[in-house]
């Protein structure tokens, strides 16, 4: 019996890694624009596992969501040197806002209005439900 020697070393396996809010936001984005007619505040989270507890959403996230549902949320946009700017502020009311729950195993979004967020599984009643 001869014993196999590895004459060269194996090819480097691509790394799997989760999908992040960074990746999927843009999908949201686009899917929000092409189906939701007005402005709206976006939060998106994304699991792996069947739920978003209601602390997901930070606590100040929250307020400044449903601050956009009534009298308003003014922001200044901050001056980097490194990228060009829209405009300087922006002021949203009375308008809607939205926490955005990707469940990345069954591909699927749901689009929950911030004044109902006490957290999620792909069975909460949502505004709209997609799949991407």
């Amino acid at each position: 019996m001869t014993d196999l020697q590895p004459t060269e070393s194996l090819p480097t396996l691509p790394k799997i890694r989760k999908a992040s809010e960074r990746d999927i936001t843009p999908i949201v984005l686009a899917w929000l624009k092409a189906n939701h007619k007005g402005c709206a505040a976006i939060e998106v989270k994304i699991t792996t596992s069947g739920s978003i507890p209601a602390n997901a959403v930070a606590k100040h996230q929250l307020s400044a969501l449903r601050d956009v549902l009534g009298a308003g949320l003014v922001w200044k946009i901050p001056d980097i040197g490194y990228s060009k700017k829209p405009f300087d502020a922006f002021m949203l009311s009375y308008t809607s806002a939205f926490v955005v729950c990707c469940f990345s195993r069954k591909r699927l979004c749901i689009v929950i209005n911030a004044k109902e967020w006490r957290g999620a599984t792909p069975s909460t009643h949502a505004q709209y439900s997609f799949k991407y």
